[in-house]
């Protein structure tokens, strides 16, 4: 699927010179009639080389429901010898279209602690960027191995998604996990 989207103009790197093979993928779906819109959507799924297969992630709107104006949840980030796991956040719109800047704050799932440092990027409508490793990025691991992260949107006013994936250490598959908006929990 990646060469065909290559092969219809779509800017994927190749991965031979080293290029990222991430990021977000904006579908539109035209002369759809009122009442098929809300039944459509759109799905992908990812994979590394090693894995057997990897999660499938859901479509959210633009804007719209499935993503947060203000927090978010991002419960069962692990990280041991069995598994570790990445933390995502997108940039979706429905605001101005200006730049949103969210910051991470990990919390021990044993205690409801704060650990690590607060981690933060600021993204511009579509961008997506990923913490690999989010427990050692922000220097919770080794001393906490499960905690849940709580990300907070500090500046603009559009809309962004926020996920984990808990990835097997040995064979790489990895196990999608939604976010919770603040509206929710």
């Amino acid at each position: 699927m990646i060469q065909y989207l290559r092969d219809h103009g779509v800017s994927i790197p190749d991965p031979a010179t080293g290029g990222p093979q991430a990021g977000t993928l904006s579908v539109v779906f035209r002369s759809l009639q009122n009442i098929e819109g809300p039944r459509t959507a759109a799905l992908a799924r990812t994979s590394t080389p090693e894995a057997r297969a990897g999660p499938t992630a859901s479509s959210t709107g633009r804007g719209r429901r499935g993503g947060s104006r203000t927090s978010a949840l991002v419960p069962g980030l692990v990280q041991n010898a069995a598994a570790r796991s990445n933390l995502a956040v997108v940039h979706t719109g429905g605001g101005s279209g200006g730049p949103v800047t969210v910051s991470v704050r990990l919390y021990d799932a044993a205690t409801g602690s704060p650990v690590g440092t607060t981690l933060t990027k600021t993204l511009y409508e579509g961008d997506w960027y990923q913490w690999t490793r989010v427990l050692e990025k922000a220097g919770a691991f080794p001393g906490t191995t499960a905690a849940y992260a709580v990300v907070t949107r500090t500046s603009g006013d559009d809309t962004f998604l926020a996920y984990g994936v808990v990835n097997d250490a040995v064979t790489s598959d990895g196990s999608w996990i939604s976010m919770i908006p603040s509206e929710e929990y």
